[in-house]
């Protein structure tokens, strides 16, 4: 595997993990590799047929690994397409339309990992920020060295306001190059902020809005601002709500509302008592078979609430109930204990003498 970077973050995801051995010595070149059908990890794949694969085609499994490693977009290399039928469709590397100094410098060298994290708390992404300069300082001829594991901008407050001037145009002219491939992706948005910081931090006279107009980079430094402008919305909704005022306030709230609630269950709770002392009242007006019929056709009727007097408990009370109600009663008490179990062996030892 490719070691990580010094930080212990994890690297730029699109390094093949055989690099390493490759430059080595210890396996074939990353194209015989491709080519050749092996695998991810360095084992040999299973020879496919060559009229059902083709010579030169990029293996499925390792289509995208093959294809960051020629500088290929990812996803632009198709199932069963040569190389060379990639390139003629995308156009010449070198052309000015869809290639630019920065995309070796995105995607790196091999065996060598590196965090392109913006803002990445573990290193900082140090490794990459430090090539990105160098690029830039390579391309607009200045004679400067960024060392690995430093940040950069230490350098850069060292050097003259023209050197800094030169280093942005430069890193400018990158970004206007770069194809759409790069959008939504990390090392654009760390190269963004590398020029933010140069014009807010070092005083260089920048207008990217200007500078990156109808460019990735300047609908990437878009979307950017967008979702920097929702953070900062966030931030500070929540940071009024932490204010004492906000918490005494929404204490106050949550005090109410409990108090509403709970005279809202007492309510319902009086509601419903007064509801039971009705229907006992007039239960308790009715004779013991006209109490049994209702028991047993009430489905609304819950029988839990019925006190034990109320409950026929003699076999004289049971002589006028007829054999639907004796039935319909039985089934309706089940499997219930109590005066109600008395209640069921009296209908049923009446059912069998019936």
């Amino acid at each position: 595997r490719v070691p990580p970077c010094q930080g212990g973050c994890r690297g730029f995801k699109s390094l093949h993990p055989l690099s390493r051995l490759e430059a080595e010595g210890h396996v074939p070149s990353a194209s015989a590799l491709f080519e050749g059908g092996w695998g991810m990890q360095g084992r040999r794949r299973r020879q496919v047929p060559a009229a059902t694969r083709g010579r030169g085609t990029v293996p499925a499994p390792t289509r995208r690994m093959g294809a960051v490693l020629r500088g290929l977009p990812s996803g632009e290399s198709r199932p069963g397409e040569s190389l060379g039928a990639v390139r003629a469709r995308q156009g010449p590397m070198n052309s000015p339309e869809v290639h630019s100094w920065l995309q070796p410098v995105f995607i790196g060298t091999p065996g060598r990992a590196r965090c392109t994290k913006p803002f990445c708390t573990t290193c900082g992404s140090l490794d990459f920020r430090s090539d990105l300069w160098n690029g830039a300082a390579k391309q607009a001829g200045i004679a400067i060295r960024f060392p690995d594991n430093e940040n950069p901008h230490t350098v850069l407050a060292n050097r003259p306001m023209a050197d800094r001037e030169s280093l942005g145009r430069a890193l400018i002219a990158g970004l206007r190059a770069l194809p759409s491939r790069w959008l939504e992706s990390e090392p654009l948005r760390t190269a963004i902020i590398e020029l933010q910081i140069l014009r807010d931090q070092h005083g260089v006279d920048l207008d990217l809005e200007v500078a990156l107009a109808g460019t990735t980079a300047g609908e990437e430094m878009a979307r950017m601002r967008e979702h920097s402008a929702r953070m900062l919305k966030q931030r500070r909704r929540y940071e009024a709500s932490q204010t004492p005022q906000a918490i005494e306030e929404w204490r106050r709230f949550k005090r109410e509302a409990r108090a509403k609630a709970h005279s809202e269950r007492q309510l319902i709770a009086l509601r419903r008592n007064e509801r039971r002392v009705e229907l006992l009242s007039a239960l308790a007006g009715q004779s013991p078979a006209e109490r049994l019929d209702r028991f047993a056709n009430d489905r609304d009727l819950a029988l839990e609430c019925i006190p034990t007097e109320l409950i026929p408990s003699h076999g004289r009370d049971l002589e006028s109930v007829g054999r639907a109600t004796i039935s319909a009663l039985i089934a309706r008490i089940g499997r219930r204990r109590g005066p109600w179990g008395n209640l069921r062996r009296m209908l049923e030892q009446l059912a069998d003498r019936e």
